[in-house]
């Protein structure tokens, strides 16, 4: 081999170093960066792979709604996992929480931490093991894989025996605890995990607004964690590379109430159950308190009579029915003792009117059925089928109660829900509505007292009428109806309507019993006021309907009949030729409405 080769120069070899050191220079900060964000990547996947085990996969819908599904523990166990530390359940994480033992540390026995809002060593212990203490047979884990660390090596700078350990300060004693591996779940740079769980606002009943707090104290390995994690600062120094996440309680308990109580077919079932509910509450009382009245009681004045399939024994008294017989309706129970109305049943003058015999003339009085419009047309469609109840959208009856409340009668309209059960309660047992001498009780809500045998009350609260759908129609959203009126009439000067053929009178239909104070009279009380410029003069009469009188108007739209030339209250126009005139007017429910009406050409 021959050639001029030559070696570097002392130069070129330094150029060369010194490049290669630049570019070291370079990349050592960037490798650095890389892996923090790596780190921080293992950390979010450890949270994540965390949220998980506690509420299920984020994906997993209920197949017919598309609504979210809560598994994982919280799905099993309905609640926050509790918190478990090594030694004593209220000390702090500086103290000492185990030993040595062959040059090996070892934690000593779990116990729950009674302060979870508190700064602890607790870890959800029950995502990986069955919880201790616990007979709970909900739990199906483990939810999360064990967390075994493969090495310790991480902590031994600390301490590597029992002296070490114990000749600490209680700060270094507690970072060398979140660097031990066993039984911890850690970030990306090999610290526990802090946990969390701080409950709702101190004036709330509910924990509904409970969090579940997860902390990896970052880059720096450092927190400034409070007593109380709910003042938790994000902008304190040693905090600001922390990485928080927190689950609020109310979130997953939403859905899984929605998702123990109603499917998506039960919740269909419900809105029809509703939508029947709102038809029947209409038919009976129309629009009211809000709108018009133009249901039964607008035009019957009183609740409809309930009514029952019921069977006759020889002497006459009201027993159920056995076998195939199926009974006739009845809307009175009778015994021995003489005859009692339903107060349980169906309200079957919705829609049939024969179901009012003796109403219209006889029992409420003439007077009263009188004012009243009567039987127009049916309110609610007949029920269809064999046993010609309204049905809810499980095709079980409605019940309707008739109810006392602070005096006064009510109404109240009842499905059984998705379960079809509900109590109607004594205070010691549930009544079988099947049984006629329960068809008649002075039935009630129950508030603040007890249900007595005399007085069986329903109770929202009891297990049986959780998934119940009611309504309740009182007599205040129908009566009393507010309206002033004042009637005017044209008339030459001092021609004022006087007595017999001449005197006008006018009736409301729509008054709720016989008034001490009869109103009527007031109208031939004329109040002469003379035109102006040559017109003609008027006569005014003007009387009024407020919750002060002795038998109250119904509200909703009323007809005022006004005649002229009979002074029989009871029959304003006996002949064909009798002069009369029909007004509409409104009685509101909860304002008086003024209204004047003007009488040309008797």
């Amino acid at each position: 081999m021959g050639g001029n080769s030559r070696g570097f120069t002392l130069m070129e070899v330094l150029i060369v170093v010194g490049i290669m050191g630049l570019m070291a220079a370079m990349v050592l900060p960037f490798g650095g960066m890389a892996r923090e964000a790596e780190r921080e990547r293992a950390t979010l996947a450890a949270m994540d792979a965390l949220e998980e085990a506690l509420l299920g996969h984020s994906q997993l819908v209920d197949p017919l709604d598309k609504g979210r599904i809560i598994g994982g523990y919280v799905g099993d166990m309905g609640t926050w996992p509790d918190l478990f530390q090594p030694g004593a359940k209220d000390g702090l994480p500086g103290d000492t929480r185990g030993e040595f033992t062959k040059n090996r540390f070892q934690w000593k026995d779990f116990t729950k931490v009674t302060d979870p809002k508190a700064p602890s060593l607790g870890q959800p212990r029950g995502l990986w093991t069955f919880p201790p203490g616990s007979a709970d047979t909900r739990w199906k884990g483990p939810y999360l894989r064990e967390p075994r660390g493969k090495t310790k090596s991480l902590a031994r700078h600390y301490a590597s025996s029992q002296k070490d350990y114990e000749d600490m300060d209680e700060l270094d004693r507690e970072y060398f605890h979140l660097l031990q591996a066993g039984e911890q779940l850690r970030d990306g740079w090999g610290q526990a995990f802090r946990f969390f769980i701080s409950p709702g606002p101190k004036e709330s009943d509910s924990d509904a607004n409970a969090l579940f707090w997860i902390i990896s104290m970052g880059p720096d390995g450092m927190a400034t964690l409070p007593d109380n994690i709910e003042i938790y600062d994000p902008d304190a120094s040693h905090n600001q590379d922390n990485i928080v996440r927190k689950f609020p309680k109310h979130q997953w308990q939403d859905i899984m109430e929605k998702q123990s109580r109603i499917s998506t077919i039960t919740q269909r079932l419900i809105f029809i159950t509703e939508d029947r509910l709102d038809s029947a509450a209409k038919a009976i009382v129309g629009d009211a308190p809000a709108g018009a009245n133009t249901g039964y009681t607008a035009d019957l004045l009183d609740w409809p009579q309930l009514w029952n399939r019921a069977c006759k024994n020889d002497e006459g008294h009201t027993v159920s029915c056995t076998g195939s017989v199926s009974g006739d309706w009845q809307n009175l129970f009778k015994d021995g003792s003489g005859e009692k109305a339903f107060t349980y049943g169906q309200p079957r003058g919705l829609w049939d009117q024969t179901a009012l015999e003796g109403i219209m003339r006889g029992s409420h009085g003439l007077t009263e059925s009188y004012f009243g419009v009567g039987w127009r047309h049916g309110y609610i469609p007949a029920p269809h089928g064999s046993t010609e109840t309204l049905q809810d959208a499980w095709n079980r009856p409605l019940h309707f109660f008739k109810i006392k409340e602070n005096g006064k009668d009510h109404l109240m309209v009842l499905s059984g829900g998705p379960s079809g059960s509900f109590c109607i309660t004594d205070n010691d047992n549930c009544l079988h509505m099947t049984d006629p001498e329960n068809w008649t009780k002075s039935f009630s809500l129950k508030k603040n007292g007890t249900c007595t045998d005399d007085s069986p009350c329903y109770d929202p609260e009891h297990d049986l009428n959780r998934d119940n759908r009611i309504r309740i129609l009182r007599m205040q959203d129908w009566t009393p109806g507010f309206l002033k009126l004042t009637i005017r009439f044209h008339a030459e000067e001092g021609a004022c309507p006087g007595s017999g053929d001449e005197k006008i009178r006018c009736r409301i239909y729509g008054i709720k019993g016989k008034k001490e104070r009869d109103p009527w009279d007031e109208i031939g009380k004329w109040t002469w006021t003379e035109g102006e410029n040559g017109t003609k003069g008027s006569c005014t009469s003007a009387f009024s309907f407020s919750d002060t009188d002795d038998s109250p108007l119904a509200s909703g739209g009323r007809y005022l009949v006004c005649w002229k030339g009979n002074d029989n209250p009871l029959e304003p126009c006996p002949s064909e030729n009798c002069p009369t005139r029909i007004f509409s007017v409104y009685a509101s429910p909860g304002r008086m409405v003024d209204r004047e009406l003007v009488i040309k050409d008797f």
